[in-house]
């Protein structure tokens, strides 16, 4: 009973504390949430079809502030990480939103040596671990289960939409000190700020989209990069706009570019989605849309085309044909801007 009462003190403290020098910021992936969730709770936020889910601002903040809550029990502080392989769903974003709450930065690794390099140089804590199904060989699901991290990975159900292993504690008092800590290592040891991904490529890609809140934004790209999770989740949340993901397979949401285009399809139509966010594999993967299904609502659109982030906007082709041919970087029609290096 000592043992559980000092936690729950422990706990309460943390998500009191005010993590030294951390100051709530507008360059915030967890304070755009926090922002909408107090003016307009019952906006959407984030669908993911695949998964049934829907969520408001207003629910997707309270089930951000379990998570965060039950990661400072676990001893997750300011500075620390953790390293994930959840694909492109609506887990890996709750998670990451939880995590900006604490200023605990997400990372991804490709292979063991990477887990050990974040391990000896980011403060890597543990693992949230995707349990792949019987018909999948991925090699990142075990090399979490087997590095011997700080702490152990939890395990957490492809698509069950719940974050179940975290939902053990409750913090009276949420955690709302937000700055432009790092927010994720994306298969690197160079962070992508809060600040970077918000205040800069978020607010690029609002402006040349001309972004609303009445926009429905699909993030047809892995949420665990620079561009899924800055220029698409950070431009459509800085407008108000709501985030739907397709639900994709593969580690990072890296998979199969055909299963992708297979469930960006659907997403557009059945969500009447108005904006694009995809790569090349997936938009040349993408088939046009057969009689019946309408995606008249799209109205414009983001292709990565290399690296970099930089709008490119005398770009109108790229290699999207069969064979490699260039084709007129667009989808149904509609313009798609390109994004990559100068």
């Amino acid at each position: 009973m000592a043992a559980a009462s000092a936690m729950a003190g422990t706990v309460k403290a943390l998500c009191r504390a005010p993590f030294g020098p951390t100051r709530r910021c507008a360059s915030s992936l967890a304070s755009l949430v926090s922002s909408h969730a107090a003016a307009a709770p019952d906006r959407l936020a984030l669908a993911a079809p695949q998964q049934g889910l829907s969520w408001s601002f207003g629910e997707l903040e309270d089930r951000a502030e379990h998570v965060a809550a039950a990661l400072a029990a676990r001893g997750y502080v300011r500075g620390h990480s953790l390293v994930t392989d959840l694909p492109n769903s609506a887990e890996n974003l709750l998670l990451q939103v939880a995590c900006s709450r604490l200023g605990v930065a997400v990372a991804t690794a490709k292979d063991e040596a990477a887990v050990k390099e974040l391990v000896s140089k980011r403060s890597l804590m543990g693992a949230v671990a995707h349990r792949p199904s019987s018909s999948e060989s991925e090699a990142l699901p075990s090399l979490l289960l087997q590095c011997q991290l700080p702490l152990p990975p939890f395990l957490v159900e492809e698509l069950d939409g719940s974050l179940a292993a975290f939902q053990d504690g409750r913090c009276p008092d949420a955690v709302k000190v937000y700055d432009a800590t790092a927010l994720g290592y994306w298969s690197s040891t160079t962070a992508l700020t809060n600040g970077e991904a918000i205040s800069v490529m978020g607010a690029s890609a609002r402006d040349r989209l001309a972004m609303t809140a009445e926009d429905r934004v699909l993030v047809g790209i892995t949420l665990c990069h620079a561009f899924g999770i800055g220029s698409a989740v950070g431009g459509a949340w800085l407008a108000g706009a709501a985030v739907v993901l397709p639900g994709a397979s593969g580690i990072r949401g890296c998979g199969s570019p055909s299963q992708r285009a297979e469930a960006t399809l659907a997403c557009l139509a059945s969500h009447r989605c108005t904006l694009l966010f995809a790569d090349m594999h997936t938009l040349k993967a993408l088939p046009l849309p057969g009689p019946g299904v309408d995606v008249s609502a799209l109205r414009g659109g983001v292709c990565k085309v290399g690296s970099g982030s930089t709008f490119l906007e005398d770009v109108r082709e790229a290699k999207l044909g069969p064979q490699n041919e260039l084709r007129p970087l667009e989808y149904a029609g509609v313009r798609l801007v390109a994004i990559g290096k100068l």
